[in-house]
């Protein structure tokens, strides 16, 4: 069950489908095997993050079952003092404020 790219005899490329035992692509250059399986994985990406936030609005939690403020007291309680006051991320050198710029 998957996918295989493959050469073709004239230097083109096919996607075959072991799922339906054919090709789903033929005389594709890579630059089009590359935007079909980017274009794959983005809708799945979509349909993930579509599923997350339809959770988050059932349950009113992330699908860790934790709220935005209780991953805020965790980072508090695990970043205590390391908290830029400025612009309320954990400190880093990039930052104007953490930086004293």
């Amino acid at each position: 069950m998957g996918r295989q790219v493959v050469k073709q005899p004239d230097g083109n490329f096919a996607i075959w489908s072991s799922i339906v035992d054919d090709f789903i692509i033929e005389d594709a250059t890579k630059d089009d095997i590359k935007s079909f399986w980017v274009g794959e994985k983005v809708m799945e990406t979509i349909a993930m993050l579509d599923k997350t936030f339809a959770d988050i609005e059932k349950t009113g939690t992330d699908t860790w079952g934790q709220t935005y403020e209780e991953f805020l007291e965790t980072r508090n309680a695990v970043h205590s003092g390391d908290i830029c006051e400025d612009c309320d991320v954990t400190e880093n050198p990039g930052c104007n404020h953490c930086v004293g710029a």
